[in-house]
């Protein structure tokens, strides 16, 4: 079995204040966060390469089509990866182009997606479609403030898109890389609490590599899905383990495995240098 690196529980002392202020700043690690600016070239580097190496073979990332990548965006909100390949592939066949979704019929569409929930995702997917063909555009285009305004788009999914498909060196932090990030820099919180999630994303935009953005930024998702995990994270066969401060920062970089979770303890934290063990869900990818 893959060697995998364990983390100390710690002290309750170490627990985030239940009657802590939200707004308290992201707690760290002793002498952390490191510098972004130094660890990025180096870093960016090592991921790329591992990502090129191991990188799962899902039908969206077969070309940099940027309209193929935004509905596999949409579609893997809140869902599992495993889950959403028949649907995009299906999905694609019907409508092939930006156009062919826009001036498709409301309930064919939904049809389609049916068996997929959220749709709400569906119906802004149909409406920023119809949005762009009326706006003139064919495909999606290589323009953040537009595709910012268009309903369903937040930063993460515009981001995506932006990065994979047109290479642009933007940020992108969901519940994968987010994990990632916060090992990465040591943070000694819970990385969904906002000023964590806020920290992390000004984070992220200080190591996207101005070039391979998109592999740079599917790697740490990857990373996060393989390696990364939120119980018992491969360390020993991370290449991003040189920079990350959990993981030195841990007792447990011996080669021995991790013991098995009691079902009390069946998973770690988001930032695993959080020194309770929980139970949790991992990412749907």
């Amino acid at each position: 079995p893959m060697p995998r690196g364990t983390f100390s529980t710690g002290s309750r002392k170490n627990d985030p204040d239940p009657l802590m202020p939200p707004s308290t700043p992201p707690r760290f690690l002793p002498g952390c966060p490191p510098d972004a600016a130094l660890m990025r070239p180096a870093l960016a580097e090592a991921l790329v390469a591992w990502f090129r190496a191991v990188a799962r073979d899902f039908p969206w990332r077969r070309d940099k089509n940027p309209y193929a990548i935004w509905v596999s965006e949409v579609m893997l909100q809140q869902t599992t990866t495993v889950t959403v390949i028949p649907y995009f592939e299906r999905f694609m066949r019907e409508y092939p182009t930006l156009g062919a979704l826009a001036n498709a019929d409301d309930e064919a569409v939904l049809r389609q997606w049916e068996g997929l929930g959220y749709y709400r995702r569906c119906r802004a997917l149909l409406a920023a479609a119809r949005r762009l063909v009326e706006w003139g555009h064919a495909t999606i285009p290589d323009d953040p403030d537009l595709l910012i305004s268009l309903p369903g788009m937040g930063e993460y999914t515009r981001n995506a898109v932006l990065s994979q498909a047109f290479g642009r060196a933007v940020p992108i932090v969901e519940a994968n890389s987010r994990r990632v990030l916060a090992r990465l820099f040591g943070m000694d919180d819970d990385a969904s609490r906002p000023p964590c999630a806020r920290w992390l994303w000004q984070a992220a935009e200080g190591l996207v590599p101005e070039h391979q953005a998109g592999a740079y930024n599917q790697a740490l998702m990857e990373l996060g899905g393989l390696i990364c995990t939120p119980a018992r994270p491969s360390c020993l066969v991370c290449p991003a383990r040189p920079w990350c401060r959990a993981a030195t920062s841990s007792p447990s970089t011996s080669a021995r495995s991790s013991p098995t979770p009691s079902a009390r303890r069946t998973s770690f934290s988001p930032a695993c240098s959080r020194r309770r063990w929980r139970r949790t869900k991992s990412s749907p990818r």
